[in-house]
């Protein structure tokens, strides 16, 4: 009897400590690749006017796409996450149009991501079976041209950096991302939507496809 209550007092002592890390924020957070299955998808983003009567020195791109991915093997978690956080930036690009700009900048960012399982859409799924997150870069991304084909313009970052920001879960949302990504069905559902502005105008009417580099996330507690 002894034993038993000294185990007892054992497990909830640890679970107590447990509490105490996290609330001081002492559980490291854990990696993980490709958490929403965005790495090597492309985006068409399409490039149309500004909404001004002024002649625009840059265009709007808006994108849409649907895309599935994978659940994960997070293995024994030690608490609920708070938060799930995925680098989002960009690879590589391509202009449908031989003779493009030299140079684009990608600006006013704003990134929408939906993931859900067990429906057709974000909108029939479970309340417990989506999520969604969602960031407005403060920064820009400039590409350069490094060729191309006959009807199309290659493009590479060269600014210092090609991330755009990070997608963000919380709450409610990253509890359902957790449930998606570890219950049947395996395979799940993601839409991401994408507003920017491009310069130069030259952009206007052009279809740009970005690959995107999602690979590191991490989990935090």
């Amino acid at each position: 009897m002894k034993r038993t209550q000294r185990s007892i007092t054992l497990v909830t002592a640890l679970a107590i400590a447990l509490v105490l890390l996290v609330g001081c924020g002492l559980v490291p957070p854990i990696d993980v690749e490709d958490p929403f299955g965005l790495d090597g998808q492309e985006v068409d983003v399409v490039f149309g006017p500004v909404a001004t009567g002024l002649a625009p020195l840059s265009v709007d791109g808006t994108a849409s796409g649907a895309f599935t991915f994978q659940d994960a093997d997070l293995g024994d978690l030690p608490v609920n996450p708070k938060q799930l956080v995925n680098e989002l930036g960009i690879v590589r690009a391509t202009l449908d149009r031989a003779g493009g700009p030299e140079g684009i900048t990608l600006s006013d960012i704003d990134v929408v991501l939906r993931v859900w399982q067990g429906a057709t859409s974000y909108d029939d799924a479970a309340a417990n079976q989506r999520a969604q997150a969602s960031f407005s870069a403060s920064g820009a991304v400039t590409l350069s041209a490094t060729g191309g084909g006959a009807d199309t313009t290659d493009y590479v970052v060269s600014s210092a950096s090609g991330e755009l920001g990070l997608l963000t879960m919380s709450g409610s949302d990253v509890a359902n991302l957790m449930t998606i990504l570890s219950e049947l069905p395996a395979t799940n559902q993601g839409s991401i939507a994408v507003t920017l502005q491009g310069d130069p105008d030259a952009l206007l009417g052009g279809t740009l496809t970005i690959e995107l580099d999602a690979w590191n996330g991490q989990i935090k507690f």
